[in-house]
């Protein structure tokens, strides 16, 4: 778990040069894991024909994770966050994400990006 990992960053990768990436003497630094999660019920009920009725239960969840890390910040990309979610299907990820938020999870990782938390 992070919540107790220390780790060292070398000193030259906080300078942003790659060349001194993995130069330097390590500095110890603690990541603090700041989440929060949310989960929310809903029914839905659908017409599967003559008198008969589908009725889906449907466990919605939300999962907000933020990692700060002192001297930058970590990119990832929408399929590693796909694939870290349990989808190994890049479009329905998508899809889905579109019907929940009204945009893609690029547009969103843009809208955030000027975010303050």
């Amino acid at each position: 778990a992070l919540d107790s990992e220390a780790l060292a960053i070398p000193l030259g990768s906080i300078t942003g040069l790659a060349a001194a990436s993995d130069w330097g003497p390590d500095l110890p630094v603690r990541v603090l894991p700041a989440a929060s999660a949310d989960g929310e019920f809903r029914n839905e009920f659908t017409s599967a024909g003559i008198n008969q009725t589908l009725h889906r239960i449907v466990l919605d969840v939300q999962v907000d994770v933020c990692l700060l890390i002192p001297g930058g910040r970590a990119e990832t990309s929408v399929t590693a966050v796909a694939q870290s979610c349990g989808f190994d299907n890049l479009s329905y990820f998508n899809r889905l994400f579109r019907q929940k938020y009204g945009c893609t999870p690029g547009e969103y990782r843009r809208r955030m990006e000027g975010a303050t938390f």
